[in-house]
């Protein structure tokens, strides 16, 4: 009878995580738009010339071990990169599944779902950014401590930083649950990570101490500050309703359950409330923190929850069993697993517009590269700020001979460079993370404005700027015709 169980068991989780897989490839064929804008355009650029350009590979922005594990999607485009998060979200997903075995929450098949279904990582998986891999490396850390591999569970979480720099929060945590199972042995290797990375960076850099010595975040953040409820009034698009209250619910049952466990620091409860509970708390408040303060590059984006929801979910888990233990009746238990389940299933598309088509930025940079690729100065260096343009274009960016970012220092006018660039100014990134403002153009002696790009409809983007892309030429014939 046994048997047979685990049987039907099994065949439920394949026919799950099939059915999710299918489902989740449609979406993501048919999503044409690029959710994380120029950040997943940037990180699929990085991973796609990586081959051609190694040093992409120690991109501290890029982030190092993404990119590595990336890299060979990338070589099919675009929707390799994506079709690589679909897989990790699957992956991820079926390591929820037996996390919830282990600890025996009742009807664990739900878990496969549930993740996929959370807001957030439906439209991440849909996506080429970190987020995704980073939940399946902090999943993939607590399954293997809870098989007690505690030694490749530290291996693993020790490249968590080189997917997302914020990793580092849970290492507190992780460190503490070593100590608390006596595996101390385990502990250094939580640093493996860094280690390697540094001796592979030091004969790149010549800087052992690269790592932390060219953090791209610091400061304060150009993206100003917001709430420290931020992500909490946010809850329809990271977990959904539905999960988030039960999630709530899951967390303050753990914290009952210990207290009538006498707070024991040994006891059932609390090894769930380390493990699963402290790492997302850990990551959501320090998220919350750094966006209250304006630090650490934080723009107040949702989708960085994505990294952390799959262990959320668990813990919703736990909500529903409280919620079911509630009620005697199985047909009225039956009912509401089923309205949670259809809630779940209607989050993502009450949040996002799923699947995802160009929005007026993608629309318009299209526009803007083909008159450039129909243009005479289609064969020009290529100078720009936002990395859609060259993705548009086919163009390598990481090659200095046909294209380069252009930075402006904030203190001079436009100097005059060599001849024959084309410059492309665009109203989101060129003013913000570039500082480079329109009249700085506009004003030069040595450039010639010779497309303006505007949208049909019009619209505000970061900074309150009108958005439009602005061509520039720097040809001699060009500045005589002026």
């Amino acid at each position: 009878m046994k048997t047979i169980r685990s049987q039907s068991d099994r065949f439920l989780l394949v026919l799950v995580l099939s059915s999710l897989f299918i489902f989740f490839l449609i979406l993501t064929i048919l999503s044409k738009g690029a959710y994380g804008g120029g950040d997943d355009i940037t990180h699929y650029l990085i991973a796609r010339y990586a081959y051609k350009h190694p040093i992409n590979l120690l991109s501290h922005w890029g982030k190092p071990f993404y990119t590595l594990l990336i890299s060979p999607f990338a070589q099919f485009g675009f929707l390799g990169s994506k079709i690589f998060n679909l897989i990790v979200g699957i992956a991820t997903s079926y390591l929820c599944y037996r996390i919830a075995k282990h600890f025996h929450y009742p009807k664990p098949y739900l878990i496969p779902i549930f993740v996929l279904f959370t807001p957030v990582y439906s439209i991440m998986v849909l996506s080429g950014m970190t987020e995704v891999l980073f939940s399946f490396i902090l999943v993939l850390s607590v399954f293997l401590f809870l098989r007690k591999s505690y030694i490749l569970a530290a291996i693993v979480l020790s490249f968590l930083p080189f997917v997302r720099n914020e990793g580092v929060v849970v290492f507190p945590i992780f460190i503490f649950l070593y100590i608390l199972q006596q595996q101390y042995r385990a502990i250094p290797f939580l640093f493996l990570g860094f280690l390697a990375y540094s001796i592979i960076g030091y004969f790149a850099f010549d800087d052992f101490f690269w790592v932390i010595n060219q953090l791209p975040y610091g400061g304060s953040s150009v993206y100003g500050s917001g709430s420290l409820m931020h992500f909490i009034i946010n809850t329809d698009k990271i977990n959904g309703y539905p999960l988030g209250i039960l999630f709530l619910m899951g967390a303050i049952g753990l914290l009952i359950q210990w207290g009538k466990e006498r707070f024991c620091v040994r006891s059932n409860a609390f090894f769930q409330i380390t493990i699963i509970l402290l790492p997302a708390m850990a990551y959501y408040s320090a998220h919350s923190f750094m966006w209250w303060i304006g630090g650490g590059g934080s723009f107040g984006l949702v989708r960085v929850m994505a990294g952390i929801t799959p262990l959320m979910v668990i813990v919703s888990l736990n909500g529903i069993s409280i919620l079911l233990s509630m009620v005697k009746s199985n047909k009225i238990q039956h009912a509401i697993v089923l309205g949670i389940t259809i809630l779940a299933l209607l989050s993502p598309f009450h949040a996002f517009n799923i699947p995802l088509g160009y929005d007026g930025r993608e629309k318009l940079m299209q526009e803007a590269v083909i008159w450039f690729k129909n243009s005479e100065y289609k064969d020009d260096k290529v100078l720009f700020c936002d990395p859609l343009f060259v993705f548009y274009a086919g163009i390598d960016p990481y090659d200095g001979a046909s294209a380069s970012y252009l930075w402006w220092d904030n203190k001079r006018d436009y100097p005059q460079k060599t001849e024959n660039e084309v410059i492309i100014w665009d109203a989101q990134f060129a003013p913000n993370e570039h500082r480079m403002p329109k009249h700085i153009l506009m004003e030069s002696p040595y450039l010639k404005l010779v497309k303006s790009c505007e949208p049909t409809f019009p619209f505000i983007t970061f900074g309150g700027y009108n958005y439009e892309v602005l061509i520039f030429s720097n040809r001699i014939d060009t500045l005589s015709n002026n």
